[in-house]
């Protein structure tokens, strides 16, 4: 009795755990700007005629420049990140529409760099006193340090003369405002930011470089970009511009929550349907391992967003597998006789490779997407990364430690508390069933070949549509290149298309739309008149104008309008390009280091089957989105890392179970026949695995598109269809492909060395644990 009340207290212990972190999950949510409402804009920067520097010098300092002007603005929830070189893309949560346009306006600012007095009074400018390399940064004797580089030596030592005169600090400012003052440096946290430097001088400087100490090496290097950002020339041109209404990315969230609830639950019966009594406590290691995922998200103040979410799901899906490959394993030893607490130790030992294997490879993955990757890809990444380590502590130890009580108590008296059933134990039955099947059966696999190859090849063909874009693809919006302003009043002040044609041709716009609706609308007894005007990229770079121009003619400084918001959303020719070139680029990266390290892990036929199965799962997902004109967007992105990282889980889980057949052998050589059967005896006994999480993923899957918001559903079409084809390939493809890079092998030369006996097959004298197994 002993055993079983210790099993219930930590089965509760654990369960409450979850239940009271769940309320703190809401509180401790930082929402990016799919679910809280924002703006996301890509600027190519664009060098000036007079500038030295190429694009992709001043893109790194433009990054920090317009980081430090929205830390000015005190915007709290916002990211920039470089692309491809010459472009940066910024994305600011924020739920006012309005908001979201003045906040474009501080990073489209030009912050500039002046050197004023205690006094305020302006001394000299940035570009009159530096050089347009204005800062570098340095170490030296264990100080970090900025060099500020003198253009001007003649004005540096006049302006620092009188302030060494008058026994006052030169004080360098960015962004400068009228109304700042200094001696709100101590109170004003605004102030604080704007200055860069403070110091005292003593007497009249000439030289070329002043050095500026600074803390550490990263805010030396910051200062530096910051300082050159101001001092560059060059300037920053649309090339996509995407605004999220916040009330419905507040409503998208919601129903987020509540499809990513429903579709645990699903995956929770499931699991107790199929496994009963095991499943049930899996199930509660499951939702542990999703609830403090979730919370070290949060502790990291990672920003959620739907490839966040995407890489959430990813990790549940692992989850998910592993548990159903040790439960399959142990069943597989309970019905070669064992009893159950030692069918569940040599299950699991023997499942614990295969399951690392994957992991580790997932692990390496995500990496690789964290730190090459964009900021989609690392938003995915960083979500991904935290559930896998929390699947190895729950699932792997927690959930590992909990079965293994379950073992000892009355609850797993029968074998069918862990989903085995009693037919099949008489004469090891289900050991002969499995092993019978002959999946790559000489016919079978030229069929496979056969199959492949037209996969490949129309693939490949819908693929070059795809690249060509000759109007096969459904690409949405954010896809498409064109721009859509949309311009919502309390007032109507267009009273045909023609007024916002005459608008529209102003000197300081001077823009041809391609298209105008005007419409009214109201909801609660409130009208409101919405234009929607859509253009080309012309549209793209007049925003700004028209926001001006809008807020002049339609009195918002006066207070006429009871509410005036501009909505833009466009996207040039280049924008989609840049996206899938940077996610295209960094996954076949991290696919060759995945190749690389089977290679060695396995064997390097292992390795380049992996790939080739990364390879056919990508273009077969893509060519089945051309071929049913399923929609493609910015949700295509986070659908190809989650198809890339599942096919890796389930192809190495695969592998695992070959090198485990084939070491079985303990002989240097194997024939071909041998190997045959090896692949065969592997793919046999992985089939009731893939078929059970098959069915639990797809479940789960299903309820999520039924119950998702609109936006995800796309999203969720793409994921169900790549998890389809990635789990389809690592039974058929990835194995095929080993057989036929292994014929090629010298029959010399050798495959697997014999190994020791391993632990696992050892006996090992039980512990005791007072209360648990004594």
């Amino acid at each position: 009795m002993r055993r079983i009340y210790a099993f219930i207290i930590m089965i509760i212990t654990l369960t409450t755990l979850i239940v009271v972190r769940i309320p703190g999950l809401d509180q401790d949510k930082n929402l990016g700007m799919d679910y809280r409402g924002g703006f996301e804009v890509l600027y190519e920067i664009v060098p000036g005629e007079d500038s030295q520097m190429s694009a992709r010098e001043l893109a790194s300092a433009a990054e920090a420049g317009i980081s430090k002007r929205l830390e000015i603005a005190n915007v709290v929830s916002y990211s920039v990140s470089k692309e491809g070189g010459k472009y940066i893309r910024v994305s600011v949560a924020t739920p006012s529409v309005n908001d979201a346009n003045e906040i474009k306006e501080v990073i489209e600012a030009n912050s500039e760099i002046t050197f004023r007095d205690q006094n305020n009074n302006l001394l000299a400018t940035g570009a009159e006193l530096l050089e347009e390399v204005a800062a570098e940064a340095g170490f030296s004797q264990n100080v970090n340090y900025v060099t500020l580089n003198i253009a001007d030596t003649d004005k540096l030592q006049e302006i620092t003369r009188d302030i060494a005169e008058a026994g006052e600090n030169l004080v360098v400012w960015i962004g400068f405002e009228e109304g700042d003052s200094f001696e709100n440096i101590n109170t004003s946290a605004t102030t604080a930011r704007k200055v860069i430097f403070n110091g005292s001088v003593n007497e009249p400087l000439a030289d070329k470089q002043i050095t500026i100490t600074q803390a550490d090496r990263g805010s030396a290097e910051r200062t530096a970009a910051i300082i050159n950002s101001s001092t560059y020339d060059f300037g920053m041109k649309y090339h996509y511009v995407n605004q999220v209404d916040a009330v419905d990315a507040a409503a998208s969230f919601d129903f987020t929550v509540i499809a990513l609830a429903s579709a645990l639950l699903v995956a929770i019966i499931a699991l107790v349907v199929i496994y009963k009594n095991a499943g049930l406590v899996s199930a509660i290691s499951l939702t542990f391992m999703g609830v403090f995922t979730l919370s070290f998200f949060n502790f990291t103040n990672g920003i959620l967003t739907i490839s966040s979410v995407a890489g959430l799901i990813v990790g549940l899906v692992l989850a998910i597998d592993a548990i159903v490959i040790i439960l399959e394993r142990v069943k597989k030893e309970i019905y070669a006789g064992k009893d159950i607490y030692k069918a569940y130790n040599d299950g699991y030992k023997k499942a614990l490779p295969s399951v690392m294997d994957a992991l580790i490879a997932t692990f390496i993955v995500s990496v690789v997407l964290f730190y090459l990757g964009n900021l989609m890809l690392q938003s995915f990444a960083s979500m991904l990364l935290l559930a896998i380590v929390t699947t190895i502590l729950s699932i792997l130890l927690i959930n590992h430690f909990l079965l293994l009580v379950l073992t000892k108590t009355p609850l797993a008296k029968k074998i069918s508390s862990f989903g085995a059933k009693e037919k099949y134990l008489e004469e090891n039955n289900k050991e002969v069933k499995v092993n019978d099947r002959n999946i790559l059966r000489s016919g079978k696999r030229y069929a496979f070949v056969f199959i492949g190859l037209i996969i490949l090849s129309l693939g490949m063909a819908m693929v070059a549509n795809f690249a060509m874009d000759k109007g096969y693809v459904n690409f949405q919006p954010e896809f498409k290149s064109g721009t859509t302003l949309v311009v919502e009043t309390s007032q109507n002040h267009f009273e045909s298309k023609t007024d916002v044609e005459e608008f529209l041709t102003r000197e300081d716009i001077d823009i041809v739309a391609k298209d105008i609706t005007l419409t009214r609308e109201e909801v609660e007894g409130v009208t409101t008149y919405v234009v929607t005007i859509k253009g080309g990229d012309e549209l793209l770079a007049a925003q700004n104008a028209i926001n001006a121009n809008l807020e002049k003619d339609l009195g918002v400084n006066t207070q006429v309008e009871t509410y005036y918001t501009l909505r833009v959303n466009g996207s040039s020719s280049s924008a989609t390009f840049v996206v899938l070139s940077n996610t295209l680029i960094t996954t076949l990266i991290a696919s060759l280091i995945i190749g690389f390290y089977l290679s060695i892990r396995y064997r390097y036929s292992y390795g380049i089957a992996t790939l080739f199965t990364i390879l056919h799962n990508v273009v077969a997902l893509v060519a089945a989105l051309v071929l049913f004109r399923i929609g493609v967007g910015m949700t295509l992105v986070p659908a190809i890392l989650a198809v890339v990282c599942y096919s890796v889980n389930a192809v190495v889980v695969i592998f695992a179970r070959v090198k485990e057949f084939l070491i079985s052998k303990r002989r240097v050589y194997i024939s071909n026949e041998e190997r045959v059967t090896a692949i065969n005896s592997a793919l046999s006994a992985s089939l009731s695995r893939l078929v059970n999480s098959a069915i639990i993923i797809a479940l789960a899957l299903v309820a999520l598109i039924i119950i998702a918001p609109t936006s995800a559903t796309l999203f969720n079409i793409v994921l169900i269809i790549g998890i389809a084809l990635a789990i389809t390939a690592s039974l058929l493809v990835a194995p095929l492909v080993l057989l036929i890079l292994e014929y090629r092998i010298d029959r010399k030369e050798r495959t697997f060395k014999p190994k020791k006996e391993p632990k696992y097959f050892k006996e090992k004298e039980e512990r005791v644990f007072i209360g648990l197994n004594d």
